[in-house]
């Protein structure tokens, strides 16, 4: 449900693919015609799967992918991909992209901020375990219950 399945091309060699350019073309106009007509050109990433004979298309707009055997530029899937969305929830760059925010801004602070967070939160956790243990320790020896 997150992941979409990568499917199986027809052949792993590349001497039998077509052009990394052709096969854009092609998964911009698949985009277009069963996506959404005014669907950007612009690709956020090109994911070759060598072993599987396949290719992904991840378009910068709506999280939108779509598969394309390397040999023939068949149409194999196209994908929502629920997975990168989560991910710029996750890390902030949801944030920055619908405020129009420059350069990740919003996710720079917001993630060097929950990590201080978490380095502070596992430092005083780990006293709040450990301190009480290393006083009744001290006034063990001292003789004091």
């Amino acid at each position: 449900m997150i992941l979409a399945k990568t499917h199986q091309g027809k052949s792993t060699n590349p001497q039998d693919w077509m052009p990394i350019h052709r096969l854009r073309e092609k998964a911009v106009e698949i985009g277009r015609d069963r996506i959404n007509p005014q669907l950007s050109d612009q690709i956020e990433r090109i994911d070759v799967r060598a072993d599987k004979g396949i290719v992904k298309f991840v378009f910068v707009e709506a999280y939108w992918g779509v598969q394309l055997d390397l040999t023939t530029g068949e149409m194999l899937q196209i994908e929502r991909r629920w997975s990168d969305l989560i991910e710029h929830i996750h890390d902030g760059t949801l944030v920055d992209e619908l405020l129009g925010i420059e350069n990740g801004w919003f996710k720079l602070f917001y993630t060097s901020v929950m990590g201080m967070a978490l380095l502070t939160f596992t430092i005083t956790g780990f006293w709040l375990w450990y301190g009480p243990k290393q006083f009744r320790h001290i006034n063990r020896e001292r003789g004091m219950q």
